[in-house]
């Protein structure tokens, strides 16, 4: 499945050519390996660096690795170093890179580039947690009939953003067997101006505990996708570059399927207060993330979502 779109907590690979962005034309054969809870890392059947460089010592740390894989994906590799690099006599060089980040379909050639008009993301249950149910079945005599309807949206101003809820529908199948209709929410972040990445992970990693802390179960990013400027894909009509972004996430307990009786707060319970809830949460966020970070990485957060739970 070549075109297929992978989630946060999948594995895949990618085989394709590799290069940096001073030195296009010295192109490099390699496997880049996205595993979900380790790495991403990068295996050229070659070298960027130079066979003098060989035998020395030197820590070789570029920003940016630009590649192409062999089904046309467009792919940049963001905050690289390099972890091994092996000369054989007789026989070729090979050298491997671990990557922080990785962006797919569009090119940066600098970290500078690296900058978005607006990113949403999937989180494990969010679904669950918004509690709306988006498919409706009739059933007469005649026929029987499914229909999906987008869900109403909900939308937070905050000072500097604003933070509201959107949504997806897939569908998949056999022609003559069976079909599947999928359902995904998101939460979209839309600053009052262009932001980098890590504006956006920051806001993500503080969307993330909160979550945690609604549902009563770690949560984690499932989908990130990030918009860029806006591009002609037929005359007269534009769009957003739309670029998928990976990292990696320590996962010890993921819990999907729960249900919103069992969360601590599901929304509905607080859509009322909901703007109320984001504004003190981020607003706060900044005195206390490192209290945040503290109590969210320590298992003090499962003992005391398990007081709640039973409250």
């Amino acid at each position: 499945m070549a075109n297929k779109k992978y989630t946060l907590l999948e594995n895949f690979e990618y085989k394709g050519i590799w290069w940096l962005p001073n030195k296009p034309a010295a192109q490099v054969s390699g496997v880049l390996t996205f595993k979900n809870e380790e790495e991403i890392s990068l295996e050229l059947i070659g070298s960027f660096r130079d066979i003098t460089s060989f035998g020395k010592y030197q820590p070789f740390q570029p920003e940016i690795i630009l590649g192409i894989t062999d089904n046309g994906k467009i792919c940049t590799l963001y905050r690289n170093y390099e972890t091994r690099s092996q000369l054989n006599f007789p026989g070729i060089i090979k050298s491997t890179f671990e990557a922080q980040y990785l962006f797919v379909d569009k090119h940066f050639n600098t970290a500078d580039e690296i900058i978005f008009s607006s990113i949403k993301a999937n989180f494990t249950n969010l679904e669950n947690w918004m509690g709306q149910q988006p498919f409706e079945t009739t059933i007469t005599e005649a026929e029987r009939a499914i229909s999906y309807s987008f869900p109403e949206k909900f939308e937070v101003e905050l000072p500097d953003s604003k933070v509201q809820s959107t949504f997806e529908y897939s569908t998949a199948g056999e022609l003559f067997k069976k079909v599947e209709w999928t359902h995904t929410a998101f939460l979209e972040i839309i600053p009052t101006s262009l932001q980098a990445f890590e504006y956006y992970r920051q806001k993500l990693h503080d969307l993330n505990n909160l979550l945690t802390l609604l549902i009563g179960q770690t949560t984690y990013l499932k989908q990130i996708v990030a918009y860029g400027n806006e591009i002609e894909i037929m005359p007269g009509k534009k769009t957003k570059e739309s670029i998928d972004v990976y990292y990696s996430q320590k996962k010890p307990n993921v819990k999907e399927g729960i249900h919103p009786f069992e969360m601590i707060v599901p929304l509905p319970r607080i859509l009322n207060e909901i703007s109320n809830v984001i504004n003190q949460w981020f607003s706060n966020a900044e005195t206390l993330r490192s209290v945040y970070d503290l109590f969210f990485g320590t298992g003090i957060v499962k003992s005391f979502m398990q007081i709640l739970s039973k409250a």
